[in-house]
């Protein structure tokens, strides 16, 4: 609901991001329901509503945008991000560091 609520807010910067759909059925159909993949706008979404970056791990190398084992939100961050997610297809999991 924060992603969502964050992206209604500027929608004017994200709306152009989305074919086919309003801003506000894209936000239903795919933020606020279950069983939906996070896709990068969610995600963009996420990072700039709360303020902190996040790391994505990808248990499938072949899954990461840049075919490595992670991508950074934003992806020019000069810090490795506080805040680190594992991507297993369907699933996000929340990485708690030592």
């Amino acid at each position: 609901l924060i992603t969502a609520g964050y992206l209604k807010e500027n929608s004017e910067e994200y709306a152009p991001f989305i074919e086919g759909v309003s801003l506000s059925d894209y936000c239903i159909t795919e933020i606020e329901s279950m069983w939906k993949d996070a896709d990068h706008l969610a995600v963009t979404g996420l990072v700039n509503a709360i303020g902190q970056s996040i790391r994505v791990q990808y248990m499938d190398q072949n899954a990461a945008p840049n075919g490595g084992l992670f991508y950074d939100f934003p992806p020019d961050q000069k810090e490795v991000p506080r805040i680190a997610l594992l991507y297993r297809p369907g699933h996000y999991d929340l990485i708690y560091r030592r």
